[in-house]
């Protein structure tokens, strides 16, 4: 199955970028691998907050904007996991919505990709060792 095939391999294999290659060029990139991925048509993310500072949630809503307008390159943003294909989570997993991140990751369609954004997402960043975090998102989802 070609969505198999390309989920396990090195995405920087099938989308290489040029150093000064412009928005509209990369936008036409991820469209033609979003439309070959996904038979034709765009792929749904769901945003999750996990604790963030909002940083990253300024620049995903910047994304829907009329200066990017992302959803021209087959991807646009759902409101409930039940139709998203990929998940983008923010921020160090808080102990408070630990639950809320694990439900909204259940409740997505699989095979569903998680992308976590941001350095706290990553590694738990300057927060990782507070009572409160549990930490990055890999601790808590695939």
């Amino acid at each position: 199955m070609l969505w198999q095939k390309n989920v396990t391999q090195n995405k920087s294999d099938f989308l290489v970028l040029e150093k000064n290659e412009d928005f509209e060029k990369v936008g036409q990139k991820i469209n033609d691998i979003v439309k070959n991925l996904y038979g034709g048509r765009s792929l749904r993310i769901r945003a999750v907050d996990a604790g963030s500072t909002n940083a990253e949630e300024i620049e995903l809503t910047a994304l829907n904007n009329a200066y990017y307008d992302i959803d021209r390159f087959g991807l646009s943003f759902v409101a409930s996991p039940r139709h998203a294909d990929i998940l983008f989570v923010t921020g160090p997993v808080t102990r408070n919505l630990e639950q809320a991140l694990k439900t909204t990751y259940e409740a997505t369609p699989k095979p569903c990709i998680v992308v976590a954004i941001g350095d706290g997402a990553c590694t738990g960043g300057i927060w990782k060792d507070s009572y409160a975090v549990v930490g990055a998102v890999d601790k808590v989802i695939p």
